[in-house]
């Protein structure tokens, strides 16, 4: 079935290192647990609360913005937007290299943000963001090319984005909160282990592993990181992923302050004193900004955008 093959995609994700709020990271270990014991009841009850199936060829999942109509209806073909048109895409949930049962994957939401990109009817970009953030597979391709845009950009989060999100919306040219209660930052790399060989001993399952005479390193951070040695894995692995990471967030964002890089995260107005964000406003007011980044055209939003902070309303 389609969804036990996105199943066994998203468990092949979980091998990677993770940009992601840890306490959300958390709550994948049913699921993995369900599927290491072979409960079909319980797999069914995750599919059962995500049945949607999403198609590449659909187009941006987003709605299309006009000055004189407001909200057009959801479109699905970016040949049908209208001139002065605004792409909307959506990102939720734990971001994946792929798609999933539950939400798009990074590869389907750049081949999204692509279209619109290229028609010339469509004016600008906004991100729309409630994330808890996710894989680094293809995460850095996408951030790169929101930044390189050509077109403005506006990131909106709703209520929290962090890590793997936060990456993103430090992409955008303009970035809201919607609110004070808005959670942001956990800009930082993490990989989870499980040690599962009592488990599988159980089973009466004997894990055997072999290399290459001359592969002496190929396993050998993970099999440190089990016998609790951690030092390997984060010098050759974590370490450099999140100098990456950190990097990429201070060229976005000139200024932000170095209490962010703790990997720790921030509300509201700390958030925003801190400089994840530009401004706190509704999904309405981050919408109307964009209109105007676009009449007065994206490089001239780009010299001022960060030397400011505002709160509406």
């Amino acid at each position: 079935m389609i969804w036990i093959m996105k199943l066994a995609l998203w468990l092949s994700s979980l091998s990677a290192p993770w940009l992601i709020e840890p306490r959300a990271a958390e709550n994948h270990l049913p699921l993995a647990a369900a599927i290491l014991s072979r409960d079909a009841d319980a797999i069914n009850a995750w599919h059962q609360l995500n049945p949607h199936q999403k198609n590449q060829e659909e187009g941006p999942s987003a709605v299309a913005f006009t000055g004189e109509h407001g909200v057009f209806p959801a479109w699905r073909d970016t040949k049908q937007a209208e001139p002065g048109s605004i792409a909307i895409h959506i990102i939720e949930g734990s971001i994946m290299k792929y798609d999933s049962s539950f939400d798009y994957g990074i590869e389907t939401l750049q081949h999204h943000f692509r279209q619109a990109e290229e028609n010339d009817n469509i004016a600008g970009h906004f991100f729309k963001f409630y994330t808890p953030g996710g894989s680094t597979a293809g995460l850095k391709d996408f951030a790169d090319e929101i930044k390189a845009s050509k077109k403005p950009t506006v990131g909106f989060a709703e209520d929290m984005c962090c890590s793997a999100g936060y990456w993103l919306l430090s992409s955008c040219d303009h970035t809201f909160a919607n609110n004070t209660t808005c959670v942001l930052g956990s800009i930082g790399t993490l990989q989870s282990l499980r040690d599962y060989s009592e488990y599988f001993a159980q089973q009466g399952i004997k894990h055997i592993t072999v290399t290459a005479t001359k592969s002496t390193d190929k396993t050998k951070i993970t099999d440190e990181a089990v016998k609790g040695n951690f030092g390997p894995l984060r010098e050759r692995l974590l370490d450099p992923l999140n100098e990456v990471f950190h990097t990429a967030v201070k060229e976005n964002r000139p200024g932000i302050s170095d209490k962010v890089f703790t990997a720790d995260v921030f509300v509201g107005e700390i958030a925003m004193e801190h400089g994840l964000v530009d401004t706190i406003g509704t999904q309405s007011q981050a919408i109307q900004k964009l209109r105007e980044m676009i009449s007065e055209g994206k490089n001239n939003d780009q010299q001022t955008q960060h030397q400011f902070k505002l709160k509406i309303g």
